[in-house]
């Protein structure tokens, strides 16, 4: 519905988190999907007040679906976050330790 009302998804709030860092912290992979689809909806390379990207959030809600998106999308899993954190790096801080296969292999 936004989407069809020009609204600009590729703003963030105050905190400066976009529709793509809210639908990846609660693991919303088909609000994902549709972000993605075009790149005039998001920039998945976007960084909120506190240095993270969308998968950053991902990563460390264990939303691994909506990891695999934006991978596929092109996202690198390497980007530092907040403290110089990867991807990686939050799955494992957070305890999301069956994650971790998928990201060594990338």
């Amino acid at each position: 519905m936004l989407l069809n009302n020009s609204v600009d998804s590729r703003e963030g709030d105050k905190e400066k988190n976009t529709p793509l860092h809210f639908a990846c912290k609660y693991g919303r992979a088909k609000n994902v999907e549709l972000l993605l689809s075009d790149s005039k909806y998001c920039d998945f390379t976007k960084k909120n007040k506190e240095g993270n990207m969308a998968i950053h959030l991902a990563a460390l809600n264990g939303h691994i679906d909506c990891i695999k998106l934006l991978i596929n999308a092109g996202q690198k899993i390497t980007v530092p976050g907040k403290n110089r954190m990867q991807v990686i790096h939050f799955a494992a801080a957070y305890h999301f330790f069956r994650y971790q296969n998928e990201f060594i292999s990338k």
